[in-house]
This record gives structure tokens, C-alpha cells and sequence, in this order.
């Protein structure tokens, strides 16, 4: 059990003004039973409560999101638990993850070095190990030696990610599958990390269109598009639960649509009315303009006339009771011959895509792919077939069903899963589905619970009716109750915003109405005063790296997959998040720590050559080790090994804040310095180079991540192949 955060998000103030809301909160704290938020499993601590946090998300985005769990647990768990001892954190509690956010919570479960160096409470050693541990994972990664990695990092070839490194990456893997293995290469058998009862969920999506395949139900209404916006794919769930301590899960694979009996009816939300604008329909509805019909929002579905929306908890008076879609049809046609398709059992797919995950290693793999998440999110998309053209299956694939089709040839269709990013890239829809799972519908509605996470705002935002553009959302299983949502305390490149929602009725991702939740997110937006966290694509110049720049123009930035030197810009972004986590709990009185310089920066050439002072037969001494001003400012440096050995080039800026090579024998002070910087929010610190994280997706994960906010996903469909 984690008694973890309220007691933070009591008092949050930080630089926005007080809200109404954090009064209210900062009352709890001193005993108001008329604070949001409460919930039955309050513990009392002399005059301060800890609301029992019993569920907890972490959102996708490659590395970046590794990363940012990485710092993010290490000062929840530090700070914010009673003991600090991460096992207990993760005890009889529910955990839903996507993409990046799994393979955060996979490695800390399997990878012993993962797990230690987020248990460790000090910030130094944390810094210490993490390098470490990327400087092996990047070596693994690109077939190179740690010690390469190391001597390399911040040179021409070793920095951020970048179309080389794709390039390496490309020449050694031919499927998602193959790189993810990699990733966790260094995984125990059994979980290291002794959890009891801990219930972790992983979002992926089946594609319902991929690889010459497609998919139909054998409901009508299924069959014809609900929504223009909506997606070939439909929400999945793995569902892990870790019963005993060291021993591996019992799995459960889980497509509520195809499971909900009442899902043929709370899914059908086309009407007939027909619309050009939004004056043109009813309550509960809003026009999809593209398909020219008025359409349900979330939570109702058309009344018996089909002219308007109702409660989806409301069953008509004389509907029967619903049955779960136990088959579908599966299309394959590789000729273009249109040929009659085979009949798919929903346990036969379960089955299939259970045994394609029955593996530690693989256990994040189908939330992760992004890349084949690009290729369902448009309609009539054929990036599936560009990525095969370069021998790459995006996907993450069952085996062939060569029995379901009496083919025993290599081609027979395999079901693709796609990254859960399509759906729900917070990864909040598996955390309520999980919750709420074996409850009745009255307790249901007793639920009233306090969550915890890492995930946008703005992303958050899509899965609550009441926050946006309805024709935008994604899958909003949320209206917000009374209040808005509300930005509770910003620190140098963190957020931390506060939601108070009610559930919706979702048949599709098995979500049922009543339940109260507080949800807190910790976002990294651009907008805070030192830019959030970049996301780096590797394919544009979106987010430059650092090696270049003096420590004073250092900026959070990471790559979504490693590049071979991402040391520099994963120490930057790991540490300036512990900063904000020290700052947060100093700002809320739970601790005297403060942001301490946990390395220096080193001194390089253009060309990555370490400055060790020697030319010829001398080394130079004191402060001037980059000799004069010339080479654009900066110097030049000998990098000789030894006496007699005439090697030099020239520095990079970042040596001016180099003791013994900046001209002044100490780190910079001056006048819009970082620590200036960073002093406005009481905190002195120099984040420095270090080590090497950051891994996955690609580019495609952030058009995917965008697109998906615009995207409502439907049952199996085709709409150009309703004729079949």
C-alpha cells in the first residue's frame, strides 16, 4: 500500500496562485471533512492526514517516459511513502501503464540494477547507477562496448538521437519485437522487486485492418461507422497480477467490447438525424460534420426511434438481456480475389495474443508499437506496406493462423497489436477498468478514490466530456464533478494538475458509471520556466541536443529511442525532475533536502576528443587549459595522452564552465546562469552531463500521440468493404 502524495498535494501552491481548490485541499490536511478527495482509507498521523493512493499510471512517450517514472518514483517513494521502501510502495496496488510508461514498470519489476538505483535515496547515487545502467542498455542496443559508449558520449557521432543512429538500428532489427528483446536483455526469470497483490495493467490495441487482413463482427450495427473519427483498432487490456512476492504474474487477456454483453447497444451512437453544424442536434449529441449525422456522446447511445440519446445506463424497457460477441470474421486477401472469410473465436484471438506475451520480456511489447500505431490511425492508411517494403514489421504479432485457415504456408494472417497510444496514451482507461473489475454496480458507485500518475493534461483532457471539443475525444470515460480541472503547483520544468471526476458508461473499454475519482497528474509542459521535457524524434531538429551548449543553455531533452551519446541529455532531464521532487517536498515541509550539483561537466573538442592538457611535452595547469580566445571564442585544448604526443582541437563552449579550463578556475556565476535560474524557485543547482537512457518509438509515436486526440475508435468495421 502506498500512503503517498495527498499529503503533496494538500498544501500545493507552488507559483500559481491558490486556487479554491488547493485551500480545500490544505484543509483536509489540518482535518476538514469537507475536502475533495477523501476517501475511506485515511490514515492519521498526529494532525495530518494521508489519503492510502491505490492507484497509480504511467503514460507513453518512448524513454522519455522511462525516464520521467524513473524520477518521478524515486521521489514519491522517497518523500511521500513512510518507510521509502519501493516494495512496500507497489504492495496491493493498481498500476496501468502504456508504451514507455510499461516498459518503465517492467524493468523496475525484472532488472535488478533498475530497481536498486530507484530505492536508493540519495539523489547522487541515483544519478550514479542510472548512468550505469544506460551506458549498458545503449551498448546493447547498437552492438558497442559500455566503454565505448562511455569515451564517445557527446561527440560528432555519440549524441542525441539522430537519423544515424536510426540508420545502426535499422541494419540490426527487422521487427518491433526483436528491438524491445534487446531493451530487456538484462531481465530476471521471476521479478526481482518482491510485490504481493499488485495489479498492473497494459493498454495495447488490436488492428482490425493491418497486413492484408481485416476483421468484422457479426453485429450489424458494429459493422457501420459510429463516429468518422473513429480508428481501426479496438481497446485490449493485459491484465497482470502479482500474487506472491519473486514469482510471475497470472495473466489475463481482456477486449471488453467483445465481452460486455451490453455493448451492442451502448456502442451504437450514430443517429439518423442529420446535421451540417452543431445547432442541428439534440441534447447528449454533437454533429460529426464528416459524416453529416448527429452523434451520442460518451455515456449515451441512440433511444429506440434512433432520433435521440439516452443513458447508456438506462436499457430500453424491452430489451432483452445483451450477449457478448463470442466470433468475428477474419478477411485474408493477399490476391486482391476477395475470397470468403474464416470464422475467429474471441478465445482463439485471447489465446493467440496471450502466448505472443507469455514472457517478462514481452509483457510491455504490444503497448509499445507505435510505429504500427501510425498505420491505423488514418483510413486507408498503407503504411503497413511501406514498413514491409524495408523488411520491418512494425507490429507487434501473434503467430500465424495457419489452422484457422488450413494454410501451412509463412504468410498466413497473424493478429497485429498496436501501442495503446491510439486509445489512451495516459493509460487511465485500464487503471478504471481494472478498479472496478468483479465490484457490483452498486459498489461501484461507492467508489470514491484518490489516483496518481504521469500523463499531460491536456491528454487527460481528452477522456473528460466536459474539457474540449466532443468530436475531438479520444475515448472520454470521465465528466468532471463541480469543479475544474486545476493547475495545483508548477515547478522548473514540472506540473502538477488535480482533476475530480465521475466515470461515464464505456462498454468498449469496460468502464461502468458512478465512481469518483481525484485524479493528480504530474505533466512536463512547455510552458513551465525551463520548457518541460522535449521529446526528441530523431528525424527533425524538434529538440537540439546539448552537446554543444554551455551548461547555462541546458534545456530537458530527450530521445524517444536512445541515441548512442543520449548520457548527456538523460543526466539533464533525471536530475532537473529529482530537483523538482526535492523542491516540491521541501515547498510542502516534508524534508531540508535541496538540489545539490551531482556531477561537472567535462571538456571536449568539436570532434567529442577529451581535453587532457597535454601538447608536446608539457600540461598545461591552473585555469588555462583552452588556450587563448580564437576557434569562436572558445580555445583550443591539448588532448595529447603523455608527454611528446602533439594532438589538440578545438573546445566546445561547454568548457567554459570546466574548472581548469574556463579562465577562471570555477564554475560560472555571472548573470543568467542556470543557478539564477533556478534560484527564483529556491533552488541552486547545475544539472550536468552524465549518462544514457531515452528509447523508443519513433517518430511516429508523437503524430501518432497527437492524432489520437482527435481520434474516437469504433468497434470492427470497414466502410469500404461493407459489401463483403
Amino acid at each position: 500500500m502506498i500512503p503517498i502524495l495527498l499529503c503533496v498535494l494538500m498544501f500545493l501552491g507552488g507559483r500559481t496562485e491558490e486556487s479554491d481548490w488547493s485551500k480545500r485541499l490544505a484543509a483536509f490536511l489540518q482535518n476538514s471533512e469537507t475536502a475533495v478527495g477523501v476517501d475511506e482509507n485515511v490514515e492519521k498521523d498526529g494532525n495530518t492526514n494521508f489519503a492510502t493512493i491505490k492507484g497509480i499510471f504511467y503514460s507513453g512517450g518512448g524513454y522519455v517516459s522511462h525516464v520521467k517514472g524513473a524520477a518521478l518514483t524515486w521521489g514519491w517513494n522517497k518523500y511521500f511513502t513512510p518507510d521509502g521502501n519501493l516494495a512496500d510502495m507497489f504492495t496491493d496496488v493498481t498500476v496501468s501503464t502504456n508504451s514507455g510508461g510499461g516498459w518503465f514498470l517492467n524493468d523496475m519489476l525484472y532488472a535488478q540494477d533498475f530497481a536498486d538505483l530507484i530505492d536508493q535515496p540519495s539523489k547522487e547515487t541515483v544519478v550514479e547507477q542510472l548512468q550505469e545502467y544506460y551506458y549498458g542498455l545503449i551498448a546493447q542496443i547498437y552492438d558497442l562496448t559500455d566503454d565505448d559508449v562511455r569515451e564517445n558520449t557527446g561527440g560528432e557521432e555519440y549524441n542525441n538521437f539522430g537519423p544515424g543512429d536510426a540508420a545502426m538500428m535499422y541494419g540490426r532489427y527487422s521487427s518491433w519485437k526483436d528491438l524491445v528483446e534487446r531493451f530487456h536483455y538484462m531481465y530476471a526469470q521471476e521479478p526481482i522487486l518482491p510485490v504481493q497483490n499488485m495489479k498492473w495493467t497494459s493498454v495495447f490495441g488490436l488492428a482490425t485492418e493491418y497486413n492484408n487482413y481485416w476483421l468484422r463482427t457479426h453485429v450489424e450495427e458494429f459493422n457501420q461507422p459510429q463516429q468518422s473519427t473513429w480508428s481501426r483498432s479496438i481497446p485490449g487490456f493485459l491484465d497482470f497480477t502479482f500474487e506472491q512476492a519473486n514469482q510471475n504474474p497470472t495473466i489475463d487477456v481482456s477486449f471488453p467490447v467483445l465481452e460486455n454483453q451490453w455493448a451492442q447497444t451502448c456502442s451504437v451512437r450514430r443517429t439518423s438525424v442529420s446535421c451540417s453544424d452543431q445547432n442541428g442536434c439534440g441534447d447528449n449529441s454533437f454533429c460529426d460534420v464528416e459524416l453529416s449525422f448527429c452523434v451520442c456522446s460518451s455515456g449515451f447511445h441512440i433511444s429506440e426511434s434512433g432520433d435521440s440519446c439516452v443513458d447508456c445506463g438506462v436499457m430500453p424497457e424491452n430489451q432483452e438481456s445483451g450477449q457478448a460477441i463470442n466470433s468475428f470474421d477474419m478477411y485474408w486477401d493477399q490476391w486482391g480475389l476477395n475470397p470468403p472469410p474464416v470464422e475467429i473465436t474471441v478465445a482463439e484471438l485471447k489465446e493467440k495474443v496471450f502466448d505472443s506475451i507469455n514472457d517478462p520480456k514481452w509483457y510491455s511489447g504490444p503497448s509499445s508499437t507505435a510505429v504500427a500505431a501510425g498505420a491505423v490511425m488514418v483510413e486507408g492508411s498503407n503504411l503497413h506496406n511501406v514498413y514491409a517494403v524495408f523488411g520491418v514489421e512494425a507490429s507487434w504479432q501473434t503467430a500465424p493462423l495457419n489452422d484457422a485457415f488450413n494454410d501451412e504456408h509463412s504468410n498466413v494472417p497473424q493478429f497485429s497489436l498496436v501501442d495503446g497510444g491510439v486509445l489512451d496514451n495516459c493509460g487511465i482507461t485500464g487503471l478504471i477498468k481494472r478498479i472496478q473489475e468483479g465490484l457490483t454496480p452498486e459498489e461501484i458507485e461507492q467508489i470514491d478514490m484518490t489516483i496518481v500518475g504521469m500523463c499531460t493534461a491536456s491528454e487527460i483532457a481528452y477522456l473528460v466530456t466536459d474539457l474540449g471539443d466532443l468530436s475531438e475525444n479520444t475515448y472520454p470515460v470521465f465528466e468532471l464533478e463541480d469543479k475544474d480541472a486545476s493547475l495545483e503547483w508548477t515547478g522548473e520544468i514540472t506540473q502538477v494538475w488535480g482533476f475530480r471526476l465521475r466515470t461515464l458508461h464505456d462498454p468498449m473499454n469496460g468502464i461502468l458509471p458512478g465512481s469518483r475519482f481525484t485524479l493528480w497528474a504530474f505533466d512536463f509542459p512547455e510552458d513551465t520556466p525551463r520548457g518541460g521535457v522535449c521529446g526528441n524524434w530523431g528525424v527533425v531538429d524538434r529538440c537540439p541536443g546539448n552537446h554543444m551548449k554551455h551548461p547555462d543553455e541546458y534545456q530537458a531533452t530527450m530521445g524517444l529511442i536512445p541515441g548512442r551519446g543520449e548520457a548527456l541529455e538523460v543526466a539533464i532531464t533525471a536530475e532537473l525532475i529529482m530537483n523538482d521532487m526535492i523542491s516540491l517536498a521541501n515547498h510542502l515541509g516534508l524534508t531540508d533536502d535541496t538540489p545539490e550539483i551531482v556531477f561537472s561537466p567535462q571538456c571536449t573538442t568539436v570532434d567529442g576528443t577529451k581535453c587532457t592538457g597535454w601538447y608536446s611535452g608539457t600540461q598545461c595547469a591552473d585555469d588555462s587549459c583552452c588556450q587563448g580566445s580564437d576557434y569562436e571564442g572558445h580555445g583550443w585544448c591539448g588532448t595529447g595522452s603523455g608527454p611528446n604526443d602533439d594532438q589538440w582541437g578545438r573546445c566546445l563552449r561547454v568548457c567554459d564552465a570546466v574548472p581548469g579550463f574556463d579562465g577562471s578556475g570555477a564554475l560560472p556565476t555571472t548573470s543568467g546562469t542556470l543557478m539564477q535560474v533556478l534560484d527564483s524557485a529556491a533552488v541552486e543547482t547545475l544539472i550536468i552531463p552524465s549518462f544514457a537512457l531515452i528509447g523508443a518509438l519513433s517518430i511516429a509515436y508523437f503524430i501518432v500521440n497527437r492524432s489520437s486526440k482527435k481520434t474516437e475508435f469504433t468497434p470492427i468495421y470497414d466502410a469500404e468493404r461493407e459489401e463483403c
